[in-house]
């Protein structure tokens, strides 16, 4: 809407504000600088909130719709939406705090040369009785002294600078209550300046301009630009920053400042709409003078003041301008924008609604006794079966990506532990100790029986593989404690952390058990083999020289499984019926003869002695490890945790995060429906309205 000197408006004898109506046409084309007409006795009449009380209701009824929507605000939730405010921009001392005071009948606000406003203040008039006020940096305390609240923005500005910075992003809000203000809300911005003075940040100026434009920009907010009356208007930062944003001028009105102090024609122009045009409006305001302040003059003083100064210098159009006119104008424009706001308000929060009731649907109600003794059953015959699949490879893929523990442990008994063990190989220099100390204990005799050489190599031999067995059992046991997380339900997890955490360590007790039992089976299988190479003697070579023919027959090597009928080495090298002595006369200076005929009986026996250990142990840890923790499980679990309902109930606990979640997505719920019902009184209060 556009307001320019022919725009209609109600009026009576004195005309509006009190402005005489009665002028001659020709007198109208023109100013009237001589002999203003006598002020009357009556009050000014002001059109809208101040006389109009069912628009001054309707406000207010919108009054908790702006108080929820701040605090959600203030709360740290995201709305969808913006509720439309005004928001007062201008250029460094242009006036704007004067105009601001002006509308809130009180002196509150802090002035001076420099910069004064250091925050976005939110000033949150309202219609009282009584006369206080609360800012939001000292918990909401009641003020009836406006100095103090003075002093509190001060004292805001100054935590701002110790801060480090110069300017804040962060709102502070000032609630006035007065029987002398309209319920309206408007939003303070720090003052332009075009370049930064001696001691401030050469960048301030950008970082004024970028906050200006953060909350002019929003589409919802109605732009009062301040620029003063005695220069360019057009010029002005704060009208080139509004045309930034809003080049159609849609949501911009142009408040004109220190008309008193204009000596030409340019401000005449402007308010006449014959320069500038803005859809809602240029109105003229005159700001309180040093004088003024000084004498301490009252609002009403001042408003007198401002209506002798618009009759003396701007007649025509001195009924559409000035303070009393712009709270009512910029009233009606709010109203409006709210009204136009309101459907697409009630849109999102309906949205949201439904969003809070599907994820309280999707979190699931308190459970009672009966359903979380379900609950339980379920999900621990679920955690069995998958476990129990990922041991016996009939759980294929735990989850994408993952592959069952029995694929891991197939790859450590085919490859690692099969690898590790062909690499256990001796030296010539180990056999060649081992000879040098035999050869010592029989100096005294006249040949060297090399059973006792081999028989002391073999057993040190068979003790250096008992580390290989245990590791390869170890690495069995951590793959399948790992499969424990694997195997948790996804949602048994996030919902029921003590079912899932008891379940863990009755598993990892189980799996202990049964490892370190697999441990000293495969200890003792060891020192077996170890005490059985010590009683060897050559009786049993024609058994060793017939089974490694047999194996080259074969084509069997260290890499093959070989017959499963042959378990270990002792079956190997289990003793012939008939023994005959074979005692190998070996001179003691024949030293390379007696080294190769021991080097021939070690290869001979730790080939098939490896192929026995390679076959065994694999068996051992699957049958004692894998295969026993698989066959316990149920037992165990059931066992240990299914005892009365006391322990059910508290495995069937449900987490911390969760009873939070549900309910702060209950206490977003009721919000929302609260603001909705706001919302819904406020569109009906608008629709009357209209």
């Amino acid at each position: 809407m556009h307001y320019s000197v022919g725009d209609t408006a109600p009026c009576n004898e004195e005309g509006i504000n009190g402005f005489p109506m009665n002028l001659d046409p020709r007198e109208r084309r023109r100013p009237i600088m001589n002999n203003p007409p006598k002020a009357t006795s009556q009050p000014p009449k002001m059109p809208g909130l101040i006389e109009n009380h069912e628009l001054g209701t309707v406000m207010r009824k919108l009054n908790p719709l702006y108080d929820v929507y701040n605090k959600l605000n203030a709360d740290g939730y995201r709305l969808d939406f913006n509720l439309p405010r005004i928001v007062v921009e201008g250029t460094q001392s242009h006036g704007k705090t004067s105009v601001l005071e002006s509308v809130c009948g009180e002196d509150l606000l802090p002035k001076g040369d420099n910069i004064q406003t250091r925050c976005p203040i939110e000033l949150q008039l309202r219609r009282s009785n009584e006369k206080w006020a609360e800012v939001s940096n000292d918990e909401g305390k009641r003020h009836t002294d406006m100095n103090v609240v003075r002093q509190l923005i001060q004292e805001h500005n100054a935590k701002i600078i110790e801060s480090g910075k110069v300017i804040s992003d962060d709102v502070l809000t000032v609630k006035l209550f007065s029987p002398h203000v309209v319920d309206l809300t408007l939003v303070d911005l720090p003052g332009l300046i075009e370049v930064a003075v001696k001691g401030m940040p050469e960048d301030l100026p950008s970082k004024i301009s970028a906050l200006v434009e953060k909350f002019i920009s929003e589409p919802n907010s109605i732009i009062l630009a301040v620029a003063s009356a005695t220069e360019n208007v057009e010029g002005a930062k704060s009208v080139r920053m509004a045309l930034n944003v809003d080049p159609l001028k849609k949501r911009t009105m142009l408040v004109l400042t220190k008309l008193d102090l204009s000596q030409d024609v340019n401000a005449y122009e402007a308010l006449k709409g014959e320069k500038l045009s803005y859809d809602l409006g240029v109105i003229g305001v005159v700001n309180r003078s040093d004088s003024d302040i000084k004498e301490n003059k009252s609002i009403q003083e001042l408003r007198e003041k401002e209506k002798d100064v618009l009759l003396k210098k701007f007649p025509l159009v001195a009924a559409r301008n000035g303070v009393p006119y712009l709270i009512a104008r910029v009233c009606d424009h709010l109203f409006r924008k709210v009204s136009d706001t309101l459907p697409d308000v009630k849109a999102c929060i309906d949205q949201r609604i439904r969003k809070c009731e599907e994820h309280i649907i999707s979190i699931g109600p308190e459970e009672d006794a009966e359903c979380r003794r379900t609950k339980f059953i379920k999900y621990l015959n679920k955690f069995i079966d998958d476990y129990r699949g990922q041991i016996n490879g009939k759980r294929r893929r735990p989850r994408p990506g993952q592959y069952p523990v029995h694929a891991f442990i197939n790859s450590i008994f085919s490859h690692d532990f099969s690898l590790h063990l062909k690499k256990k190989e001796w030296t010539n220099q180990e056999i060649s100790q081992i000879l040098a100390t035999t050869q010592a204990m029989h100096y005294d005799m006249h040949s060297i029986d090399t059973t006792d050489a081999f028989q002391a190599f073999a057993s040190q031999k068979m003790q250096e593989l008992k580390p290989l067995l245990l590791d390869c059992a170890k690495q069995v046991y951590d793959k399948m404690l790992k499969a424990i997380r694997t195997s948790f339900d996804p949602e048994a997890d996030k919902r029921y952390p003590n079912l899932n955490s008891n379940i863990a360590l009755c598993v990892t007790e189980l799996c202990t058990e049964k490892f370190e039992s697999l441990e000293e089976y495969l200890e003792k299988y060891i020192d077996s083999e170890s005490d059985f190479s010590k009683f060897y003697d050559a009786e049993h070579d024609s058994d060793l020289d017939d089974a490694v023919a047999e194996d080259s027959q074969d084509g069997d090597d260290d890499d093959d499984e070989g017959d499963d009928n042959e378990s270990g080495p002792s079956n190997v090298n289990e003793p012939a019926k008939k023994a005959t002595e074979k005692v190998v006369d070996v001179p003691k200076d024949n030293f390379e003869d007696y080294w190769e005929t021991v080097r021939s009986r070690v290869d001979k026996y730790f080939k098939k002695a490896k192929k026995g250990v390679k076959r065994h142990v694999p068996k051992a840890i699957t049958s004692q490890l894998m295969y026993g923790v698989e066959q316990d499980l149920a037992d165990v679990l059931f066992e240990r945790l299914h005892r009365g309902h006391d322990k059910v109930d508290d495995l069937m606990r449900e987490s911390e995060s969760l009873l939070r979640e549900r309910a702060s997505t209950q206490e977003t719920l009721e919000i929302y429906q609260d603001l909705k019902s706001i919302v819904d009184d406020s569109m009906e209060s608008t629709t009357m309205k209209g």
